[in-house]
């Protein structure tokens, strides 16, 4: 009867282990839904989408010039551009789902949000 029990409870704990860990390559596998991503465009096609907690730079040609974005600490921002105006500089740091930047003169704009492929 012990020999019984004994095989019992070993049979119970590789299931318990086949079930965590099929749990958990199917929770590491899925995207994180909440995650945000910078997607930068030019004349309404994208060009880079990357996440907003990395830090990257971008130079964007655009139509009159180019367009410097910073992603940094979990904010973006055009630093620098080419545009007579430079009101998309002065829209400052961005880090909410939805928010836009954008160089009207030059084409470019960033928004905020999910993941898009090219």
């Amino acid at each position: 009867m012990g020999r019984l029990r004994n095989d019992i409870i070993l049979i119970i704990v590789i299931a318990a282990l086949i079930i965590s860990s099929f749990v958990w390559w199917f929770l590491s596998s899925v995207d994180e839904p909440n995650k945000l991503y910078v997607n930068i465009y030019y004349d309404e096609q994208l060009l880079y989408s990357t996440p907003l907690e990395e830090n990257h730079e971008y130079e964007v040609q655009g139509k009159i010039g180019k367009v410097h974005i910073v992603i940094k600490d979990g904010y973006v921002s055009i630093v620098e551009s080419d545009c007579p105006n430079h009101i998309c500089v002065e829209e400052g740091k961005k880090n909410k789902n939805n928010d836009t930047i954008t160089c009207l003169p030059n084409l470019v704009y960033v928004k905020i949000g999910g993941h898009v492929d090219a």
